[in-house]
């Protein structure tokens, strides 16, 4: 298990995958699959971008976890404008109420 350094964000590995959880909703946010067998070790950069997984065979993998952790933001530089409400719905996870969060709009 692996805490992201804003104690935001907790990564599991299990057998041949990760799940990561939103800390504070105490939601999974989603599941990583990837890896063949037990994941051993998990690891988040220091800004919680990236993280970095190893299972039972030595082999490593590198994952950009920015969107999965701050959807918010990534759906923002995409779309360069505050979500509609249909989209906050639709992308955000449920219990989190509608703001327009984006500086473009």
């Amino acid at each position: 298990m692996a805490l992201s350094l804003n104690d935001e964000t907790r990564a599991i590995g299990r057998d041949g995958m990760v799940s990561l959880w939103d800390v504070p909703m105490g939601r999974r946010i989603t599941v990583l699959q990837d890896h063949f067998g037990p994941v051993y070790s998990v690891a988040f950069s220091l800004d919680g971008k990236t993280l970095v997984s190893a299972n039972a065979n030595g082999t490593v993998r590198v994952w950009n976890v920015a969107y999965l952790v701050d959807l918010v933001q990534h759906l923002c530089a995409i779309v360069r404008r505050s979500l509609t409400h249909a989209e906050w719905d639709h992308y955000v996870l449920p219990g989190i109420g509608y703001q327009a969060v984006c500086p473009h709009g």
